[in-house]
């Protein structure tokens, strides 16, 4: 039998996600697994080509100010309604960089990995 402790579901605020993290909360309840639900905000392109030409760009010019990481905490944890993981262990994280590589990072501790699709395929 599978055994599945750590179920990772990456949110993007779609309705996509939205479903898949039902789907992740389920499986969790079912397993009885951890489950972390992960936002992945991608630093974007243009506040590093706006940067004079050749000059290095400061690491606080394309992190998330506090007050919008404080936001986004607030927008992934008013995913879950209170009580609808109940019985399971949630950790919402915020993480900082290109999608593709956080997604994978937190694939490498996960047993699975939950993410929607645009419905072009199933479960």
């Amino acid at each position: 039998m599978i055994q599945v402790r750590h179920i990772v579901c990456c949110v993007d605020f779609s309705d996509f996600s939205r479903r898949a993290l039902d789907h992740a909360v389920a499986v969790a309840t079912w397993y009885e697994a951890r489950l972390t639900v992960m936002h992945a905000y991608n630093i974007p392109l243009a506040t590093l080509a706006s940067a004079p030409f050749l000059s290095p760009v400061p690491a606080d010019a394309v992190a998330l100010a506090p007050a919008d990481r404080e936001s986004l905490q607030r927008q992934l944890e008013a995913l879950l309604p209170q009580g609808a993981a109940a019985g399971i262990s949630v950790e919402y994280r915020i993480v900082e960089g290109d999608v593709a590589t956080a997604i994978l990072r937190a694939a490498e501790s996960a047993d699975l990995l939950v993410v929607g699709t645009h419905g072009r395929s199933g479960f």
